[in-house]
């Protein structure tokens, strides 16, 4: 959709799109408005990866590959829960997903700016250098494997610099406010709505620079809200902090100095929160204000802000960040001198990064999480480090530098377990914390993954039917939803029991680059679960890996599930993907289940068959989620008996 907002360089302060009015209108030009709801388009520009990250010894992170034979070299964990030089965090990270920047106009955009709130992530983006262009999307969060692009604004003269989300909107009606950097108007604070969770082509304005007596702002960099108040910094020469009235974007307030770069606030009620601004330059400082108290503001001298390798040292990126757990400490990205922290009561610098974590990039941006910091260093990528206690220091236990993904990390943010980061020119790439969880075994598990309590004998397994797998029934590395149709038709994808009898799962084999975790869970016939969250899930195989490729198993190694199992009895069964996290299990990069309605691709991960030759009942997974993957459905091949033969109808399988 293609809209025109009107506007006016000089003249009132306070303008409404698309068709506004004016008092001592001058110089009157139209800005085009490009908003785009199509996600077909939209998600073009979006490549899942869904890969976790591996350490090396000296702790810098990359992308596992489970095409490469780093699953083979032994028992120990690839993955960033192992680091050994510090103690070993209580999570995994996956990198989800990288996004292209828009291009408008025949221009690349850069993210400058992330919110992530109630399962949806807002991303600003403006165009670097002389030229003005910017906009807004609004990614979908629902799916933790497949976040998707939904809705997206662009402004052909307006840069984004920064974005607050109204915290007390909601799907069906919430406003976004927008810093800006306008063509024709300079400063400018622009308001968004959002209508059902998307974008709508209605904006409000206003010109940030009626409201000072210094001069004519050039940019708004940043805004934040608390309570009734909207506060955006403005600069650099001429601006300092506004204030506005959230509801009406009247003037409350203004103080006016130079270099204004950003604004955080640790709360959103009144008289109970502080704002604190960024002003950077050769005497850094941050100015503290007690929201709605008649106390005086208060200033924390920080030295001067830098940045190293750029043309213009003092233009660089510079944020600030409340963490939620300790609201009385504020950090700030010092460009070349890294990380510090402040107590904004005490004004003590509290803390600060090692000297070593930069080589040749600049702090640009922080976030955390109830757990972590996440540090976004530029040209050194990010750094990840526990959050800081009072008395102990900011230490990075890994870092992943971006290089090979293009361009360098600029801003991040993070919620629950996403992990956003902009990359300027780069576009954006995604990360996902994955807990490692809480995991019911059957009898518990060696520090392998081997299972406790395997059958003492292991049970044969007919010397034809690896042979038959790997021939016709499921050949290695061909798409088996093109080649094999009529296993993705058979409704019969989990076991019904039909004469009380225990059941057996025995590993078979294994071709994945992944250390997958199998466990089982049960129902009533007539009683479908509606939810994974209704499932008790238990695991058979904390590690189903095979012995010399990253486990222990060997063929014929066997347990027996819990219990026996009463007629009308269903019993599903699960792979989480890359579920072993060395010395754990976790809870991966996503699971698998038999109920293909629970997978994150919502499409059939596994076969399950019945090999006549072999008078077997097998069961076999593909562990990347599709369309992904090589859909040769081998990734994981166990085989299912019943104490009583009988008490299974194997007719109803797929038979090969």
């Amino acid at each position: 959709m293609k809209t025109k907002l009107i506007y006016t360089i000089f003249g009132l302060s306070l303008f409404v799109g698309c068709a506004p009015t004016f008092e001592n209108q001058v110089n009157e030009q139209e800005e085009e408005i490009l908003v785009q709801h199509n996600q077909d388009i939209l998600n073009e520009r979006v490549e899942y990866v869904n890969k976790p990250l591996q350490l090396d010894e000296d702790g810098t992170a990359s992308v596992f590959d489970p095409n490469s034979n780093l699953k083979y070299k032994g028992t120990e964990s690839n993955t960033v829960s192992s680091y050994s030089n510090t103690n070993t965090p209580d999570h995994t990270w996956y990198f989800v997903a990288e996004v292209a920047p828009p291009v408008f106009n025949g221009h690349k955009l850069s993210a400058t700016h992330i919110q992530l709130m109630d399962g949806k992530a807002y991303v600003s983006y403006n165009k670097q250098g002389d030229i003005h262009l910017g906009g807004l999307e609004v990614f979908d969060l629902s799916n933790r494997a497949y976040p998707k692009l939904v809705s997206q604004i662009l402004f052909d003269r307006a840069d984004v610099n920064a974005i607050t989300v109204d915290y007390e909107g909601s799907e069906a009606n919430r406003k976004i406010w927008l810093a800006l950097s306008h063509k024709a108007s300079g400063a400018v604070l622009r308001e968004v709505d959002l209508i059902d969770g998307l974008i709508s082509e209605s904006v409000k304005d206003v010109e940030l620079s009626g409201l000072l007596e210094s001069g004519i702002s050039a940019s708004a960099n940043s805004v934040a809200r608390s309570g009734n108040k909207l506060y955006v910094t403005s600069g650099k020469t001429y601006g300092g902090t506004i204030t506005l009235n959230v509801n009406s974007l009247e003037k409350m307030d203004v103080q006016e100095y130079p270099n204004a770069k950003y604004i955080a606030v640790n709360g959103i009620i009144d008289y109970a929160s502080t704002a604190v601004t960024l002003v950077t330059g050769d005497e850094a400082k941050l100015k503290l204000r007690q929201i709605g108290s008649i106390w005086n503001d208060r200033e924390i001298n920080i030295g001067s802000i830098k940045h190293q390798n750029v043309e213009a040292i003092y233009r660089g990126k510079s944020t600030l960040h409340f963490a939620d757990l300790y609201p009385g400490i504020v950090y700030v990205a010092l460009g070349s001198e890294g990380l510090s922290a402040y107590d904004i009561y005490s004004k003590e610098k509290l803390f600060q990064s090692p000297e070593n974590m930069l080589q040749r990039g600049n702090t640009n941006g922080v976030t955390s999480d109830d757990n972590y910091l996440y540090i976004a260093n530029g040209a050194d990528g990010l750094s990840v480090a526990e959050l800081p206690n009072y008395g102990e220091n900011i230490e990075p236990f890994f870092s992943w530098d971006l290089n090979a993904l293009g361009a360098s990390a600029n801003y991040m943010e993070a919620d629950g377990d996403w992990i956003f980061v902009a990359k300027g020119g780069g576009g954006l790439t995604i990360l996902r914390k994955g807990d490692l969880g809480e995991h019911k075994t059957i009898n518990g598990y060696t520090a392998n993954g081997v299972p406790v309590g395997m059958e003492p004998v292991d049970t044969p397994v007919c010397s034809e039917l690896l042979p038959n797998i790997y021939s016709t029934i499921l050949p290695e590395r061909q798409d088996q939803t093109i080649l094999h149709p009529e296993y993705f038709e058979n409704p019969y994808q989990e076991i019904e029991v039909e004469k009380k009898t225990k059941l057996f799962v025995t590993f078979i084999d294994e071709g994945a680059g992944y250390r997958n975790t199998l466990g089982y869970y049960t129902y009533q016939k007539g009683n479908k679960p509606q939810s994974v969250e209704e499932l008790d899930k238990t695991v058979i195989f904390p590690n189903a890996s095979a012995q010399y490729s990253g486990g222990d198993l060997i063929q014929g190694n066997t347990m027996k599930l819990l219990g026996e199992f009463e007629p009308g009895t269903v019993v599903g069964f699960y792979l989480i993907s890359n579920g072993w996290s060395g010395s754990k299990i976790s809870n991966g990069i996503y699971s698998q289940y038999t109920i293909p309605e629970f997978n994150v691709s919502n499409r059939q991960q596994s076969v399950l068959f019945y090999d006549q030759q072999c008078s077997s009942l097998v069961m076999s997974f593909e562990d990347i989620a599709l369309p992904q993957g090589d859909k040769d459905f081998n990734d994981a091949i166990f085989m299912i008996q019943a104490e009583d033969s009988t008490a299974i109808d194997v007719t109803k399988f797929i038979q090969k």
